[in-house]
């Protein structure tokens, strides 16, 4: 690595274990740094007026008031020309952070850590420079903040603020990384989830795209090969194939749990296994974590990924199942089940692939002993774009009203007989003799499920549309209060709803009971609904003074399916339009 003499600013390439004690910058980049090519006297002859200059010499004078001779920049002391040369510094990154004697973070955009030593609390402030600093924001600063032994934190005049443990829990409310992590990281990161670690970078950003994956590499323990030019989608698939190879941990898997809904865009076309950026681990909770193997392991092949599971068919055919992950709640034992669409082969192990329109879930921790387990060896691979076909799909359900509102289709019952299409309708066939359930999310309201079965025996509705040996039904499950302490963390999906209680089987007949469904349903603050989860009724919370109306009607003579919306106050009996 090349090191910046602290007193002549002369550059020097060490080797191996030659390399002397140094410190190590930490930053984000602006528009006008000092690169290698301008200290080499390839560049500007006239850089030391470069305004990117004034961060090597703050810390240049903090390395000898350190009592040290060397330091490092990543903007200067880097030949980025070289692609093989800046491969191999990216690869090194985290260690040479690591090993630095001390490592100085510079916070540019930082103007008020003045009086901290007095107590001044303005660090602490909602609205303080601080809190605000793009330098928890970038992509390369997460391991910039955990990698080394020691930080000292500089505003932008190089006034020192604190250090890590000082600030420790300050920056984990920022970041929303642990505090015992930032106080300590290299023994308790030992002990992170993959997914944890990768929850850490969900909301930062990068200038190059692929960066989203290169700056964490060191955090993740991986050595790969980069590739600009790839994109951001391989970049990030590389890594997490790179994790695998060398750490069995299933929490990789299970991105989306516990989110509010999938993204639109795997409701069509290619679906992949693994997410494709770090903001599909936004929001992970710390007490998922893996369950230890034994004597188990998992391969990438080139029908997927070959590994082994505990799977729940959810249907005679065996096409919907659940399949439970190696990793759980550590607080209450409940494991992470991930929804699968699997294909049978004969004399062949079956290939799987991730459900549309659903995210992983808890399950009980009791599921795992359900006498309906299979344990199945499987291939779990993308699913193509040619897989989500609707031709065979001749009815629709429109919910066009409920989208003007503010409803949005979180997901939906059963994955392979139901194709949403953008933005508000989706496509479905009565012939053949399907049950469907939709659950609709709102930012604000309760949760909206509409209901559409093929027995009108049983089910306690006042009324109702027919659509010839269909029913079609809403009603809604309150979000909010009364709820046990198992659904509170998390969204009740169309997924759990039917497979509650012992998640062995669907149960359309449970459900049908549960509600009180009807053919209109009004979203009010005083609208009080049956939880299938609870025996008493829940009163769902204030959400608006106005009280709007959504009703289903049959579209002509056809098995279409339509949500109405009317507004129940000033513009009562009116459809919106």
């Amino acid at each position: 690595m090349r090191l910046l003499n602290a007193r002549s600013l002369e550059l020097v390439n060490f080797i191996g274990r030659d390399v002397p004690e140094y410190s190590i910058l930490s930053h984000t980049w602006g528009s006008d740094e000092v690169t290698f090519e301008d200290l080499t006297g390839k560049g500007s002859n006239d850089f030391k007026h470069k305004l990117g200059y004034s961060k090597i010499e703050g810390c240049r004078r903090q390395t000898l008031e350190g009592q040290y001779e060397w330091f490092w920049i990543d903007t200067c002391c880097i030949d980025k020309s070289s692609s093989a040369e800046l491969s191999e510094a990216i690869n090194s990154m985290y260690t040479w952070y690591h090993r630095a004697a001390v490592c100085y973070a510079y916070l540019a955009d930082v103007t008020d850590s003045s009086g901290v030593d007095d107590g001044n609390d303005s660090l602490e402030s909602s609205d303080s420079t601080f809190r605000k600093s793009r330098w928890f924001e970038r992509g390369w600063t997460l391991q910039e903040l955990l990698a080394p032994r020691l930080i000292f934190f500089y505003d932008a005049s190089w006034n020192f603020i604190d250090d890590r443990l000082g600030l420790s829990n300050l920056i984990s409310e920022i970041t929303g990384i642990g505090v015992d992590y930032i106080r300590d990281p290299h023994i308790q990161a030992q002990n992170v989830s993959t997914a944890q670690k990768l929850s850490w970078a969900s909301r930062r950003m990068t200038s190059r795209e692929e960066d989203a994956a290169y700056c964490l590499m060191g955090l993740l323990a991986v050595n790969m090969p980069l590739l600009y030019g790839e994109g951001s989608f391989k970049a990030f698939q590389r890594l997490q194939n790179e994790i695998m190879k060398d750490r069995y941990d299933h929490t990789i898997l299970a991105w989306g749990l516990k989110t509010k809904k999938t993204p639109l865009r795997y409701w069509f076309g290619h679906m992949p296994l693994l997410a494709s950026s770090p903001a599909f681990f936004n929001d992970w909770d710390a007490n998922i974590v893996p369950v230890p193997p034994e004597n188990i392991h998992y391969v990438a092949t080139n029908l997927g990924l070959l590994i082994s599971l505990p799977i729940i068919s959810l249907d005679t055919e065996g096409e919907i199942a659940l399949g439970l992950l190696e990793c759980n709640d550590r607080s209450t034992g409940e494991r992470v089940a991930l929804p699968l669409t699997i294909k049978r082969r004969p004399n062949a192990s079956p290939l799987g692939t991730r459900c549309r329109g659903i995210s992983p879930f808890m399950v009980p921790s009791s599921t795992i002993a359900l006498p309906s387990i299979r344990f199945t060896t499987l291939y779990l691979r993308d699913a193509d774009a040619n897989e989500t076909s609707n031709s065979h799909f001749n009815d629709t359900i429109d919910w066009r009203r409920l989208d003007e509102n503010g409803y949005k289709l979180a997901d939906y019952f059963p994955p392979n007989k139901f194709h949403p299409a953008y933005p508000y309708r989706g496509f479905f066939s009565s012939k053949d003799g399907v049950d469907l359930l939709l659950r609709f999310r709102h930012k604000h309201l309760d949760d909206l499920f509409l209901l559409y079965c093929r027995d009108a025996a049983g089910l306690p509705i006042n009324s109702f549309v027919r659509i010839f040996r269909g029913y079609a039904s809403i009603a809604t499950l309150s979000s909010y209060n009364g709820q046990q302490d198992w659904q509170k963390s998390h969204p009740t999906t169309a997924w759990e709803l039917l497979l509650w209680p012992d998640f062995e089987k669907v149960n359309f007949g449970q459900l049908k009971g549960s509600f009180q469904w009807n053919s209109a349903v009004n979203m009010a603050s005083d609208n009080v609904v049956n939880n299938p989860l609870s025996a008493d009724p829940v009163p769902s919370s204030p959400k608006s003074e106005s009280m709007v109306q959504f009703t289903l009607r049959k579209v002509k003579d056809a098995e279409d399916i339509s949500i109405l919306s009317v507004e129940s106050s000033a513009h009562q009996g009116t459809f919106l339009k």
